[in-house]
């Protein structure tokens, strides 16, 4: 899970300096209404940036949702899958309940994504390789004509190189930097208007 907050405490110094009341209402929307630029920009960054086997769930998994306390307000834009930390910022994948970590090799009949070994649907046979590495491989045919075909490699570990799409969100959403400085313009534009 990964959570981007949207903190009011420039604003609500902005609120204060300005002497203006009834600005909650004005302050929540405009709030809202930049986390919701946050969300989608996020989920369009994910979309470009994670486009090796494309299935959308991380990028329709962004929700944003406004927590308002008695003197507090912030926009909260979050995705609650466990993988999205690891992508936008990188880290080491062990293998939970397995000895090693089974990656499928692309190809014609192989693994379908999310496909693990024991769903692969043809029977595979284990194949040591140095370095501690092995491969599970699909025999066709057989004697002197079987021919195997790797259909996933084994690893201890995986390192993943993290996408930094929140921050190319964050860039695309507040080139300069004052963000808050534009939310409580906003907030001003609507209350004068």
């Amino acid at each position: 899970m990964i959570t981007v907050e949207i903190d009011d405490a420039r604003l609500s110094a902005t609120v204060e300096r300005l002497a203006l009341t009834g600005l909650r209402e004005s302050t929540l929307t405009e709030m809202t209404r930049t986390a919701q630029d946050l969300e989608g920009e996020i989920s369009r960054q994910v979309v470009q940036r994670l486009t090796k086997r494309p299935r959308g769930g991380l990028a329709r998994s962004w929700r944003t949702t406004i927590e308002v306390d008695r003197d507090d307000v912030r926009a909260v834009v979050a995705s609650n899958l466990p993988y999205a930390r690891i992508q936008d910022q990188g880290g080491t994948i062990y293998p939970v309940r397995a000895r090693s970590l089974a990656i499928p090799v692309e190809g014609p009949g192989g693994p379908r994504p999310g496909q693990g070994p024991r769903l692969f649907g043809r029977p595979l046979e284990y194949r040591p390789a140095r370095g501690g590495r092995g491969r599970l491989v699909e025999v066709r045919g057989t004697g002197a004509r079987a021919r195997e075909i790797t259909r996933y490699i084994l690893a201890p570990s995986v390192r993943i190189e993290g996408e930094r799409y929140i921050d190319a969100a964050i860039a695309v959403i507040d080139p300069t930097g004052a963000l808050a400085d534009r939310v409580a313009r906003d907030v001003r534009t609507a209350w004068e208007g």
